[in-house]
């Protein structure tokens, strides 16, 4: 059975740097940088399933981030690109 992780993508409010990745897993982080200081960070990947998700969520809250937005799909965005031997994202 081929089973295909569900995509992910969290906007929070505030910097998510490179000091964050073992809380993260295997999601990439896009910060937007206004006036020299990051303003939002956004996480983009397919967790392992849905409680993996619902914990990043709750790690993230209990961390003192605000989250902004999120989104959980089985279906990849329209500006995802998959490759077909990852389960990782690329944008292009």
């Amino acid at each position: 059975m081929n089973y295909q992780r569900a995509y992910c993508k969290i906007i929070v409010s505030g910097p998510l740097t490179e000091c964050w990745a073992d809380y993260l897993g295997d999601l990439l982080v896009d910060v937007e940088v206004e006036e020299g200081h990051i303003q939002i960070s956004t996480l983009i990947g397919r967790p392992y399933d849905l409680a993996a998700y619902i914990g990043l969520l709750n790690v993230l809250t209990n961390l003192g981030f605000t989250v902004i937005s999120t989104e959980y799909t089985s279906k990849a965005s329209s500006t995802e690109v998959v490759a077909p031997d990852s389960a990782e994202p690329t944008h292009g």
